[in-house]
């Protein structure tokens, strides 16, 4: 039925638009071939004596024709009814009719709205893990049922797990000074606010000067990028290579020691244990990489060394497949002898500056 509905709707569109009336001039079929087409194969069928279709069924299935029939003819009459304006191929079906529900009624989504709203349930926020131990600095502290706010000059700075403060310790000495700064406002002999920039404590001397060792002697101003940029140097060069981490990081050789110390001195205890375990399995992967070069190296330098001149006189026990020749073989070999093992580069300027290479455009490629 849908086939043929819409094949009705494409006629009268195409009668619309295309044919405008032109269907018209055709000759229409006479009556014998109509009664030609009805009966065809009709005679077979009523010949056959194998047949058990009585009258009643032929009856019955007549009649369930006509009924097919009238219903089809009304829809068809009710789809030629409008003009161009009106004129859909959607078979009268709904983009917001579901399974017989009309999804285009208002009320109804209103109601399935707040359905949907009450099965999300309630919004919870996750508190997160993986944060990194941050100490922000105390701005005020309760010192005998007061509240009493330190002045700026007096707090202890950010202190991050890489940066290696003694947090410990470092929060003794702050909670002393809260209640030294308060002692000193309640019997109102707090010194000049200049005096405190300065001097950047109001402990006892001893206490003092340990409160600014213990600030000066860590890494506050070390970032968090800097931090990532040390590991990641470290698996490249070595722990030991502090003139390539150095130099790979943009500073100074004294400050990157430094910190190199205080990083396998106290990250083991400082860092978080995961971040410590990774950045230290990092390191000793690169180191073990740096080894096997150096052996690769040592065993090249070794064989190299065996011939007194190994651009004429080296040999090589399998050839192998490759499309290069002995003397481009000998190449190879020394430039990589000179360049040393991995440094690719080093190695590719050799090659091109080599006079007895000059027309190995291939092997140079």
């Amino acid at each position: 039925e849908k086939i043929v509905e819409r094949a009705q709707q494409k006629l009268k569109l195409d009668a619309m638009v295309v044919q405008s009336g032109r269907l018209k001039e055709k000759d229409k079929l006479s009556k014998e071939e109509i009664m030609a087409a009805v009966r065809f194969g009709a005679d077979q069928v009523f010949r056959s004596e194998e047949s058990t279709i009585t009258d009643e069924d032929i009856e019955a299935i007549l009649e369930r024709g006509r009924a097919k029939t009238k219903e089809l003819s009304e829809k068809l009459q009710k789809a030629e009814k409008g003009d161009l304006l009106d004129f859909r191929l959607d078979g009268g079906i709904s983009a917001q009719t579901f399974e017989g529900i009309d999804y285009s009624d208002k009320q109804l989504r209103d109601q399935l709205r707040l359905l949907a709203a009450d099965s999300i349930g309630k919004r919870e926020r996750k508190p997160l893990s993986n944060y990194n131990p941050i100490l922000a600095p105390k701005k005020s502290m309760v010192v005998n049922n007061r509240k009493i706010k330190l002045p700026k000059s007096l707090r202890l700075p950010r202190m991050e797990d890489h940066m290696f403060f003694n947090r410990e310790r470092l929060l003794d000495l702050a909670n002393l000074e809260f209640q030294t700064y308060a002692a000193l406002r309640e019997m109102g002999q707090l010194p000049p606010k200049e005096y405190i920039e300065k001097a950047k404590t109001l402990l006892p001397p001893e206490l003092a000067q340990e409160k600014l060792d213990l600030l000066s002697e860590r890494f506050g101003h070390w970032t968090k990028s800097q931090y990532f940029h040390f590991a990641k140097a470290m698996a490249k060069f070595g722990r030991e290579d502090i003139a390539s981490i150095s130099a790979d990081m943009d500073l100074p050789v004294e400050l990157v020691s430094a910190y190199s110390d205080a990083f396998w001195k106290y990250g083991s205890t400082e860092l978080k244990k995961e971040e410590w375990e990774r950045v230290k399995a990092s390191v000793e992967k690169g180191e073990q990489k740096i080894a096997k070069r150096k052996k690769q190296s040592a065993l090249l330098e070794k064989f190299v060394d065996t011939f007194k001149n190994p651009r004429q006189e080296m040999t090589f026990a399998n050839k192998g497949t490759a499309p290069f020749t002995l003397e481009q073989d000998r190449a190879l070999l020394c430039a990589l002898n000179v360049a040393g093992y991995s440094n690719w580069e080093g190695v590719r300027e050799e090659i091109i500056n080599d006079p007895t290479q000059f027309f190995a455009i291939l092997f140079k490629v």
